[in-house]
C-alpha cells in the first residue's frame, strides 16, 4: 500500500480503481480497522454456532448433581 501511496502525484492520471487504493493507503491502521469492521460483520453467525454447543454444556452440568474427585489414596468420592 506504500508504494501505491507515492503515486498520489499522478492521482488523476490514474484508472478509478487505482485512486480508490491511492486513497485507501492513506487510512491509518486500514488492516485492523477492516479485520474488526469483518468480526462485528460475522459475530451473530459466530453467535449462532456457538449456542447449541453451550446449551448442550449448560444442560448437562444442570443434571449433575455429584462432585467426584479421585483421593490421595485412589479411591473416588462423590458430594451430592
Amino acid at each position: 500500500m506504500k508504494s501505491i501511496g507515492e503515486l498520489k502525484d499522478e492521482y488523476d492520471d490514474l484508472a478509478e480503481s487505482e485512486q480508490f487504493c491511492v486513497l485507501m493507503s492513506g487510512i491509518k491502521r486500514l488492516g485492523p480497522r477492516l479485520n474488526s469492521i469483518l468480526f462485528k460483520m460475522k459475530f451473530d453467525d459466530l453467535l449462532q454456532d456457538i449456542k447449541p454447543v453451550s446449551r448442550a454444556f449448560a444442560s448437562s452440568s444442570n443434571e449433575s448433581t455429584h462432585l467426584c474427585m479421585w483421593r490421595g489414596d485412589n479411591s473416588l468420592s462423590c458430594v451430592e
